[in-house]
């Protein structure tokens, strides 16, 4: 969500915090109120079908189902199907069957290794247009611009991941009891490690034409 606002204010070449907020809100919360109904919806479906055929077509219809109507209402179709996998997650051993969730284990983890060749396959096709844009550029240029950019990023990960560790369990001592704070080098690690490649190349790829630069 936070992502799109940017983006959005990035082309748009201005940006109101009032109404940067408001859409972040509305995108949030109407995003999860979209996803938790249509995850009651979708699991009581599920708990009415006994054939692990039908069961993982449905699963394969779900994110779409959650995707769409999020985003008709302007709201956030990511967090949607983000609530519904966590809905039906939650639910999931008296929702499916043993039969079922063999057949499902096997089948997403076939679509997930094909969804992320697919995405490198399209950031690599991007590459000819990608360098036709930069030939107007000095070498120095482009390569202080991407030393910047992974700058940027690498230091953002430290800022974030290092409070997010630590501040929780000072302000609860029910965090630090229930899960005391690890050592320095976790998170260092994290923060180095975290973001999965196919997560940074989609990203990118979701920028619209018109971004400046």
């Amino acid at each position: 969500v936070s992502y799109r606002i940017a983006v959005a204010a990035a082309v748009a070449g201005t940006a109101s915090w009032g109404q940067a907020l408001g859409d972040f809100a509305v995108a949030a919360v109407g995003g999860a109120a979209v996803g938790l109904v249509l995850g009651w919806a979708i699991a009581w479906l599920r708990r009415r079908l006994d054939d692990p055929l039908l069961e993982n077509a449905l699963s394969l219809l779900t994110p779409f189902a959650a995707y769409l109507p999020a985003e008709h209402v302007h709201a956030s179709g990511v967090l949607s199907v983000v609530v519904v996998g966590l809905y039906i997650g939650r639910r999931s051993p008296v929702l499916l069957s043993s039969s079922t969730r063999l057949q499902s284990q096997a089948l997403w983890s076939m679509i997930t290794f094909l969804l992320e060749g697919l995405v490198f396959a399209l950031i690599g096709l991007q590459l000819p247009t990608v360098l036709d844009g930069l030939s107007d550029r000095s070498r120095g240029e482009v390569a202080l611009t991407a030393l910047v950019v992974v700058v940027a990023v690498v230091v953002t990960r430290f800022a974030w991941v290092f409070p997010a560790t630590y501040l929780p369990r000072r302000l609860s001592r029910r965090i630090r009891e229930r899960d005391p704070a690890p050592s320095w080098q976790g998170p260092a690690v994290i923060s180095w490690a975290g973001m999965r490649g196919v997560v940074s190349l989609a990203a990118a790829f979701a920028l619209p034409t018109k971004m400046p630069g």
